[in-house]
């Protein structure tokens, strides 16, 4: 009787495993490697990871913007946004608004607000003035500062004429950001006096 042969069984390979970059569909890997640049946080580097970012792949910068993410995709959405602000077209400003008043995480609200206060265009301080009123202190310190950033790029008036234009919440501490502003010199002064007590009192 013939000896029966053992016959090794081949497994199948799951759907998941990768055989090689070849397998990857383009759109996954267009995102991957797009995601690569915007991951480069070195000061020294991000504009040259920038300036690789061609207009072709904008559209994808803005999806990246507002897909939620954890982690280190946190930090890609942050570069995201700080790319769209630094271009400052309308379409990318309005970008910006959405996610500065809508997005569930502070920290994506925050960087929203930081980008337009960088634009430099007056009528971003009415969302501005909004945040600046927020409970969460994230969102209202980075309002603050973006105001302040705003009134050194659009000029003092031109924004104190949008605070006075928009809602009433908000207004009082938008005007003690601009009246710093507006005087540097008189509100570091102010602070240093505050800080150091006088020598009478303390006898």
């Amino acid at each position: 009787m013939a000896e029966k042969k053992y016959i090794e069984p081949v497994l199948r390979k799951r759907p998941s495993t990768l055989v090689g970059l070849g397998s990857v569909p383009a759109a996954i890997k267009a995102r991957a490697d797009l995601e690569q640049l915007l991951r480069v946080h070195d000061p020294e580097l991000v504009e040259e990871a920038r300036s690789r970012i061609k207009a072709d792949q904008l559209p994808l910068v803005r999806r990246i913007a507002l897909d939620p993410a954890e982690g280190e995709g946190m930090v890609v959405r942050k570069h995201a946004i700080a790319l769209l602000a630094s271009l400052g077209a309308n379409e990318d400003l309005n970008l910006l608004s959405e996610l500065a008043r809508f997005d569930a995480e502070p920290a994506i609200r925050a960087e929203a607000l930081t980008g337009l206060g960088r634009s430099g265009v007056a009528m971003a301080a009415g969302i501005l003035v909004e945040a600046i009123a927020s409970n969460d202190m994230v969102e209202a310190t980075a309002a603050s500062k973006a105001l302040a950033v705003l009134a050194q790029k659009a000029g003092i008036a031109a924004v104190r004429a949008q605070v006075e234009a928009g809602p009433a919440r908000g207004k009082k501490r938008a005007a003690a950001v601009l009246e710093k502003a507006a005087n540097p010199v008189e509100a570091k002064a102010a602070k240093r006096s505050v800080s150091r007590p006088d020598p009478k009192t303390q006898r």
